[in-house]
């Protein structure tokens, strides 16, 4: 985000020359003056909104993500499993939720690795974005994930008109 916030500001920038540019070019006068002055005056305030949201995008420092297994396949698992999130469920986890959800994952799998890396693979393929711990039966594939139905039931009503 910080990437986009940076090119947002610099076009935005060129664009305040880009203007002050055209006025230059205008003909002197009462009304190109005025013009002038409030042109001056937004591009300061624009400036001043600029910095002071600058600071909220720089942030804090992330804070190390300390995994509960060293294992190659459970960072993969666990890798995979933060795209899932961001990629179906649009959830992207800063450093400290990382951090104990893992720590949440370690202590729902029993400090096992395997039923670690197995529950990451069942809440994925049943879509989940809650982290819980399943049956094991739901691990092995003998019992269905549970569904969660919507409280409210969709329907239409026959006074409804387009």
């Amino acid at each position: 985000m910080k990437t986009q916030w940076d090119s947002l500001t610099k076009d935005l920038n060129a664009l305040m020359e880009d203007v002050g540019n055209i006025l230059n070019g205008l003909r002197p006068g009462k009304d190109v003056a005025k013009l002038e002055k409030t042109f001056i005056s937004r591009c300061s305030t624009i400036c001043k909104k600029i910095d002071e949201f600058d600071q909220f995008m720089e942030g804090k420092p992330a804070l190390s993500i300390e995994y509960p297994f060293d294992s190659g396949e459970f960072k993969t698992a666990w890798e995979y499993y933060k795209y899932y999130l961001e990629e179906v469920h649009h959830f992207r986890m800063e450093s400290t939720v990382e951090n104990k959800r893992l720590t949440m994952l370690y202590r729902l799998s029993g400090k096992n690795e395997q039923k670690a890396v197995d529950m990451l693979d069942f809440l994925i393929s049943s879509r989940y974005k809650s982290l819980f711990k399943p049956s094991d039966k739901q691990l092995t594939g003998e019992e269905p994930a549970t569904v969660i139905e919507s409280s409210v039931p969709f329907s239409l009503k026959k006074e409804t008109q387009l």
